[in-house]
């Protein structure tokens, strides 16, 4: 599955925002894809708290102040961000 990088950038922010940590596998993408998006979010200032290691990840990720107007200000995101979740959740069943 095919996840724009807006919707996935509202995904991740909203997720680390209700202290859940999702994986690479929550949003269908490659690992050293879902890294390197994480580290480009930290590098914008949308979320803080990762540290980055050559084989993981540490730390608790959290959004910072501009991560969380990204999610106020792209709500509609919100909608589309519920149905694929629900679906990822029904394909698993």
């Amino acid at each position: 599955m095919e996840v724009s990088r807006r919707r996935l950038r509202y995904s991740v922010i909203k997720e680390f925002d209700k202290g859940k940590l999702p994986t690479h596998e929550t949003f269908d993408i490659k690992p050293e894809d879902y890294v390197e998006f994480l580290r480009e979010l930290q590098n914008d200032g949308y979320i803080t708290g990762i540290t980055f290691t050559k084989t993981s990840l540490l730390g608790r990720p959290r959004p910072t102040l501009l991560g969380e107007q990204y999610v106020d200000e792209n709500s509609g995101l919100a909608k589309t961000y519920r149905v694929v979740k629900e679906l990822r959740d029904w394909i698993r069943l």
